[in-house]
């Protein structure tokens, strides 16, 4: 397998990924059923940042990627975020 040049690599991966789908799900079911916190962290940890979720948030009400929001917005919804979150664990503070 040729490691120097990335087109070649994409193509022999996709070409076995094609010809051992079967095993390539299976094999990928049961890595995800070994790791499940690796799994279950990623969201965690991009979700816990204010910019990723605003810019997700942004995008699914404009269309908009995160380089074509303005840096601007993108701190404001994150500063929106955090503050939604905040009130959220203290109302939840609160009613226990």
């Amino acid at each position: 397998m040729p490691y120097k040049d990335p087109e070649k690599v994409k193509a022999y991966k996709k070409a076995w990924y094609e010809a051992n789908r079967e095993k390539a799900i299976i094999m990928n079911r049961a890595w995800r059923a070994a790791n499940r916190e690796k799994v279950n962290a990623y969201p965690r940890a991009y979700n816990a940042n204010p910019l990723n979720s605003a810019s997700h948030s942004i995008y699914q009400l404009t269309g908009l990627k995160r380089a074509e929001i303005p840096t601007e917005l993108l701190e404001t919804q994150a500063l929106i975020i955090s503050i939604h979150r905040e009130i959220k664990n203290h109302e939840k503070l609160h009613r226990a």
